[in-house]
């Protein structure tokens, strides 16, 4: 389990690209730069979020492959180029987000709003 800080820390402190099956609940990562590049992506894979903001946070390249998301808030975010293959968005908030090429086959969907999200 991670919060706020610790993950600001890891990722800002030194090059960390992995934070692979993290837990986090109830905490605000509103605005932050996460954002990967295509050699180098963040990995995020099999983690779990309930209830996350994640609002106008920068999220591109960031591989979400197999993670679970539960009310989590993704409303203005940037997810271009993420991955979300295999992912589980239950009760989540994606209105005006940015989904530009982000991979999303065999994605579960409960109750997902995308309302004026911006996918291809």
């Amino acid at each position: 389990i991670i919060d706020a800080q610790k993950l600001r820390q890891r990722f800002y402190g030194e090059w960390q690209d992995s934070f692979q099956d993290i837990i986090m609940h109830d905490v605000d990562l509103s605005g932050i730069d996460l954002h990967g590049t295509w050699i180098h992506p963040v990995n995020m894979s099999g983690a779990y979020f309930s209830n996350v903001k994640f609002r106008d946070a920068n999220l591109s390249r960031v591989d979400f492959n197999r993670s679970s998301f539960i009310g989590c808030d993704f409303r203005g975010a940037n997810l271009e180029g993420a991955n979300l293959e295999g992912a589980e968005l239950i009760c989540t908030d994606f209105r005006g987000a940015s989904l530009e090429a982000a991979g999303t086959y065999y994605v579960r969907c409960i109750g997902v709003n995308f309302q004026g999200a911006n996918a291809s």
